[in-house]
């Protein structure tokens, strides 16, 4: 009786120990999501979207919470928020959403990964996350008829 008293002790600590681990191990550390996308921003890079684009919300997904740092330019003068800049848009000569500008004048068109506009804007890419599944340089999306 006694040993099996303490063979579950020991199984409970057990799990208790693997599971405080396994947490550590899956848990995303939010302020380094913030530094990057606020080094992406200071270094000049933009992303300019659509509010109804769905690549841009995957785009956004990637960042998570720590969207609101990146520097982001609404194409659409419907946005619901009022923040619509369609004439700068046009001025850069956005015709696909997600573009993503750097200071030079490079364009890249569509879902970017982490680890690519980390390399462009020489910022650290954060650990954890896995925003490569996601890149397809190919997307363009058109604005719908009102």
């Amino acid at each position: 009786m006694f040993s099996k008293i303490k063979i579950t002790k020991v199984a409970f600590l057990g799990f208790l120990f693997g599971l405080l681990i396994f947490q550590g191990c899956s848990k995303v550390d939010r302020p380094a999501y913030d530094q990057f996308a606020q080094c992406l921003a200071d270094q000049g890079l933009k992303m300019y979207g659509a509010f109804w684009c769905s690549a841009c919300s995957s785009q956004k997904k990637l960042f998570g919470s720590s969207f609101q740092y990146v520097d982001y330019i609404e194409c659409d003068d419907r946005d619901p928020s009022g923040k619509g800049q369609a004439e700068l848009c046009k001025e850069k000569n956005i015709e696909s959403y997600p573009t993503w500008t750097y200071t030079d004048g490079r364009k890249w068109v569509g879902v970017q990964t982490f680890e690519k506009l980390g390399s462009i804007a020489n910022c650290p890419v954060p650990p954890s996350g896995d925003s490569s599944s996601n890149s397809d340089p190919t997307i363009d999306i058109t604005v719908p008829s009102e």
